[in-house]
This record gives structure tokens, sequence and C-alpha cells, in this order.
């Protein structure tokens, strides 16, 4: 039987922990060399194994490409935000316009024209309920 010496070292420095693409094996790399790496796409770095490696983007091209989407995110929020505006809007004109017609004393359901609405609905249109509930004008001066 063979007896395997482990060697164990302190460091004070930070490792990243990187892994070969080729082969797997995970290794470290020194703070500033992987910055170096990191910053420059055409440096190459090698595992333990001695695979050459390198990032295809620097960190400034992800960055770039992060903040284009981060930008492309955002200006399809405002659309829609203007959208559901316009669809609001909308929404406030059609709730309006019943309203003015029911106080001109005109049926919602039948278009004929009542001096008392509420007591037609009543007793014509008893099982008749407003089509989305939802939809108020509160808050809303």
């Amino acid at each position: 039987m063979a007896i395997t010496l482990v060697k164990t070292y302190k460091y004070q420095g930070e490792l990243i922990v990187e892994e070969c693409c080729i082969c797997g094996v995970t290794f470290g790399m020194q703070r500033g060399l992987w910055d170096e790496c990191d910053r420059d796409s055409t440096r190459y770095f090698y595992c333990p194994n001695g695979h050459a490696q390198h990032y295809a983007k620097s960190r400034e091209q992800r960055l770039a490409r992060e903040l284009e989407q981060v930008r492309d995110a955002l200006a399809a929020s405002r659309a829609m935000t203007a959208q559901a505006e316009r669809s609001r809007s909308a929404l406030r004109g059609v709730v309006t316009r019943e309203r003015n017609r029911i106080a001109r004393g005109l049926c919602p359901r039948c278009n004929r024209e009542f001096p008392d609405v509420a007591k037609h609905m009543a007793m014509l249109h008893a099982g008749f309920e407003a089509e989305d509930p939802e939809v108020s004008d509160a808050g809303n001066p």
C-alpha cells in the first residue's frame, strides 16, 4: 500500500476558481491574473493540464451587452405602460359615456328613455349587473 502525502499551503490572496472547458479540471487563478484575462479577450491562460483558453468576450463587452438588454427592457416597459394608459383612458371614456346616457334617462340595456332609470332597471332588468364590476371611476374627480 502506497502512502500519499498531501501538502497544504496558507495563502493570503484571493483565488478565482475556474473550470477547464476542455478537460473539466478545477483550478484557481490569482485575482490579478483573472482580472487581466477578463479585461482582454485575447489574453490566454492555461489549466494545470496545459489547455489554453480565454474568455470569448471582455468584461466591457459583456457589460455593454447587459446595458443594452436593460435599456431594451426599459423601452419595452415604457411602451407597455403607455399602451396600458391609453387603454385605461379609452375605458374611462366608455364608462363616462354610459354614465352620462344613464343620467339622461336612457336604459343601458334597451336604449329606451325612462324618467326613473333605476326603477326601470330594478323592475324589467332585475338580473342585469355591470359587465365588469371592477370598472369604476373611484378616486377620480
